[in-house]
């Protein structure tokens, strides 16, 4: 392969969830008599979750409040999150040509019942989430961790994301990027390459 890492963000990329976060969060905002517009939440929980929460929380204690009820909801909504189609078959592919898949989120702790309910946790290699304190993307820092764990140079490694975030935080950090538009936005420049599919990511790491 032309990489020896693929790092990985989750949320819009290897899950389409943001339709799905967006539901749920509305539903607590709706329950607590929270005003909001659709576009602008949707907006802001596409950056981090907990900046969500502290914008439209009256206080701390109902930010508290908001974030318990959203992981109560989604505890039991979780059969409606899927990986996006062909996902699967791409980390196959690397994890059998001698390649790491790695994961680099700005989602927390929830990230790992996603994944198990997925059966995709064995898949990756190194999860840097929210929970672990690095500075959000799209500072290097996250992606840079992740690089020296491994030992390997920058490189070797290819960060696939569906925000300009993502590719942003891959080039300060030295590797190759791409992103994967899931979200119809315009190609950064920071992407050294753009894909509409999952699969045809092959196209990139193949060698």
């Amino acid at each position: 392969m032309r990489f020896t890492d693929i790092i990985w963000d989750f949320d819009g990329t290897l899950c389409d969830t943001y339709p799905h976060i967006a539901y749920l969060f509305s539903r607590v905002l709706d329950e607590m008599g929270i005003a909001y517009e659709e576009d602008d939440l949707r907006r802001r929980l596409s950056t981090t979750f907990s900046r969500t929460i502290a914008y439209y929380a009256r206080s701390r204690e109902e930010g508290s409040q908001i974030y318990r009820r959203y992981f109560e909801l989604e505890n039991h909504e979780l059969g409606r999150i899927q990986a996006y189609d062909g996902i699967v078959e791409v980390l196959d592919y690397i994890k059998a040509h001698g390649g790491c898949s790695h994961i680099c989120t700005h989602r927390g702790a929830s990230l790992y019942k996603y994944l198990d309910h997925l059966k995709l946790r064995g898949r990756f290699s190194i999860i840097v989430n929210y929970s672990d304190g690095y500075a959000l993307k799209p500072s290097p820092e996250s992606v840079l961790s992740i690089i020296h764990r491994r030992g390997i140079e920058a490189s070797q490694a290819l960060m696939i994301g569906d925000r300009d975030i993502d590719t942003a935080a891959g080039k300060a950090a030295g590797t190759a990027t791409c992103l994967l538009n899931t979200n119809g936005i315009a190609r950064p420049e920071t992407a050294d390459w753009e894909v509409f599919q999952p699969l045809n990511i092959l196209n990139i790491i193949e060698s």
